[in-house]
């Protein structure tokens, strides 16, 4: 079943016959990130840093974390929406903070609407806290009307995600040469004007149709370890990630919660590539979804964070004496084996 690679790098080609983004039914990839403080204040008291770590769900398995620290660490969790996190405290110290973590992840493809996988079904606690406005997210007035519009002869709650999504991505533009000023902020009365952003962007004003018409929908941040559309050339076996993706999930009641990522379908559209285009409603290629690391809006860390809750728990966040400072990461990834 599991293939080991003896190649310098791994093909992930669309399968047209499935309309899957690969052939490949799972990764299992070491992920090692190294997050740092590099400039603490001279004279700080109290050091807190939170770095967000993958958990296990219905998709993914996370093994073997290994943590080396400059300062003490614990593995904490907020409630809110379960993320995980490493939690390190320092107390009376200006030296820059280091913190080198790595982690397996056994993560399946991820392909629902065909049958080939069945999705998970949500609590009601799930459900509730997936219908309510975040702060960038709203819900009423002119959103719900937008939503309502484009529901016009549509019972069907998956249909009605499906003329949202086709809406999104006919006509939010993919922000390619990172224009906009609130590009990743995930404000919807921003992109409903402006009309372009990322994957944030594009999926926040998605989850803010679909509240609007009662379906339960949130958004999830992972990592990829290649961009390519579709994979010009084998994915390397092992690189660097070069930043964050995420993706929508929405909650259809007796059918479960199903993923669809519009900005990925966005460019594909733009590649002119409308097969592709269409598998992004139900599927999460592995190439761009290769695990996910937190999901939700408007967190509270634990131990909770002096400032404001956090916009998205993607990055790694620190405050000194209560007060918010810069922080670095980096990931790298290795493809460890496939299942084909």
């Amino acid at each position: 079943m599991t293939t080991l690679f003896a190649l310098a790098a791994l093909s992930l080609a669309p399968n047209p016959s499935t309309g899957t983004a690969e052939s490949p039914t799972a990764l299992n990839t070491r992920f090692s990130f190294t997050a740092s403080i590099p400039a603490v204040p001279a004279g700080a008291k109290v050091v807190d840093f939170w770095i967000p770590i993958p958990r296990d769900d219905h998709w993914q398995r996370v093994t073997n974390l290994k943590v080396n620290s400059s300062l003490p660490w614990k593995i904490t969790e907020e409630t809110k929406f379960g993320n995980r996190m490493i939690h390190v405290r320092g107390h009376r110290s200006s030296k820059p903070v280091d913190v080198k973590f790595s982690v397996d992840v056994h993560r399946r493809r991820v392909h629902i609407l065909n049958g080939e996988d069945t999705p998970e079904f949500a609590t009601s606690y799930q459900i509730e806290r997936h219908l309510k406005a975040d702060r960038l997210v709203p819900v009423g007035g002119r959103y719900a009307k937008m939503a309502g519009d484009l529901s016009v002869g549509k019972s069907d709650p998956l249909e009605k995600m499906r003329s949202f999504f086709n809406f999104a991505v006919d006509n939010m533009q993919y922000d390619y040469k990172k224009e906009s000023p609130k590009r990743g902020m995930g404000d919807v009365a921003f992109v409903c004007d402006y009309k372009k952003g990322n994957c944030t962007d594009l999926h926040s004003y998605l989850i803010s149709m679909a509240r609007n018409e009662a379906i339960p929908s949130y958004l999830e941040f992972g990592l990829a370890v290649n961009w390519d559309l579709p994979p010009a050339s084998p994915v390397p076996t092992e690189g660097k990630v070069s930043g964050y993706h995420c993706w929508e999930w929405f909650y259809i009641y007796g059918r479960g919660w199903i993923p669809l990522d519009a900005a990925t379908a966005r460019q594909y559209h733009d590649k002119n590539n409308p097969e592709m285009r269409a598998a992004m409603f139900g599927s999460l290629p592995l190439y761009r979804a290769s695990v996910a690391v937190s999901h939700g809006r408007d967190i509270t860390l634990v131990p909770a964070q002096k400032g404001e809750p956090l916009n998205y728990f993607n990055y790694p966040y620190a405050e000194v004496d209560g007060k918010k400072v810069d922080t670095k990461w980096d990931v790298e990834y290795k493809i460890l084996s496939v299942e084909d």
